[in-house]
């Protein structure tokens, strides 16, 4: 009788670490899907801020070769706005893929961007 109760036990025991085993399996796979939806959000915002930068950079520059400093200095401020803005979400990004290295990387970029910023007052 023991050895049935034993049996049984034994069986219940791993009934019960196999569905565990699934409830974990399927709360990490979530917990996955989660992290990559909101990097691809990040990664929407930063391709669409970048491009914005790309844009005003090239007409700061259009600005500046008819001779119209003012416009161009506009334009270069708003690239840089752009600009940090997508450093930001790319960082947001990067910190949620704890890319350390691009991390220090980036955080030379945004000072690029606050200089050009700067630098047209």
């Amino acid at each position: 009788m023991t050895c049935k109760i034993k049996f049984k036990f034994l069986s219940l025991f791993k009934l019960i670490s196999s569905i565990l085993l699934i409830i974990f399996t399927l709360f990490n796979f979530s917990l996955k899907a989660e992290v990559i939806e909101n990097n691809n959000k990040l990664l929407e915002e930063w391709n669409y801020n970048n491009d914005l930068a790309s844009f005003y950079l090239v007409q700061a520059e259009k600005y500046l070769k008819s001779g119209d400093k003012i416009n161009a200095c506009i334009s270069q401020r708003k690239a840089s706005q752009y600009g940090l803005t997508a450093s930001n979400y790319l960082m947001r990004s990067f910190i949620l893929n704890e890319k350390e290295e691009d991390i220090l990387k980036l955080k030379k970029l945004i000072q690029k961007w606050d200089q050009l910023s700067k630098s047209c007052r």
